[in-house]
């Protein structure tokens, strides 16, 4: 076959045989038989990765989807929380899955090596840093407070629950259990606002780096700010 024309599955070779190279996300038909031929000297791709990126296995439909999932997940996710929860009943499983979703924070039970890859297609590498055993990731696309929330309430409440925090990737900072738990303790982000909204002084200036801070920041410039009024009292 010429080099530069697509691909294609040959069924009529075996099924076990090595192909030669593919595109892609070249895979053959759900259920199908053959070998991927393309031209000489390509190099075998799969959804962009060598086959030795998949960890020297062909990889199925099902996992390059899987990774894809992934990988918007990360993107879009300001938090991440790395849980364990191996000994959990799949009652509890359930009750924990539909507290965090009323709380607007998703639960994911991940594979560590899928994990690795999407972090890596993200372009995220702190979340490489997730991927410690048995994991369940917690996120939430834009409130770090509400994720640390809803995981304390849940283990306030059931204090035998091996769901316990590993560590968690805020922004792009990797942080430890104990921060999570202090982040846990930040007060709601509008409320944030409205304590400090009430002790400015109208500078328009202080309002927009207050509209664009995170968070965590929020607790640092209220404050910032009490002290300021303290000294002005004394």
């Amino acid at each position: 076959m010429a080099k530069g024309r697509p691909c294609r599955w040959d069924r009529l070779r075996a099924a076990r045989e090595e192909p030669r190279a593919a595109a892609g996300n070249a895979l053959p038909p759900r259920g199908g038989e053959g070998v991927l031929l393309c031209g000489r000297g390509d190099t075998p791709r799969w959804a962009g990765r060598s086959r030795q990126g998949w960890g020297g296995s062909v990889p199925t439909e099902r996992k390059i989807a899987l990774v894809a999932e992934l990988k918007a997940l990360i993107e879009e996710s300001e938090i991440a929380i790395g849980m364990a929860y191996q000994g959990m009943p799949v009652t509890e499983q359930t009750q924990l899955r539909q507290q965090l979703q009323d709380a607007g924070v998703t639960m994911r039970v991940v594979k560590n090596s899928l994990l690795l890859l999407a972090a890596d297609d993200a372009g995220r590498e702190a979340f490489r840093a997730l991927a410690d055993g048995p994991t369940a990731l917690v996120t939430h696309p834009d409130d770090p407070v509400a994720a640390a929330r809803a995981v304390e309430n849940w283990r306030r409440d059931n204090a035998d629950t091996p769901f316990e925090v590993r560590n968690a990737v805020v922004g792009d900072q990797v942080v430890d259990a104990a921060y999570v738990a202090d982040l846990a303790t930040v007060p709601p982000r509008d409320e944030l606002l409205g304590r400090l909204a009430g002790g400015l002084t109208g500078k328009i200036t202080e309002l927009a780096m207050l509209l664009q801070a995170s968070t965590r920041d929020l607790a640092g410039l209220i404050d910032a700010r009490a002290q300021q009024l303290e000294e002005a009292e004394a």
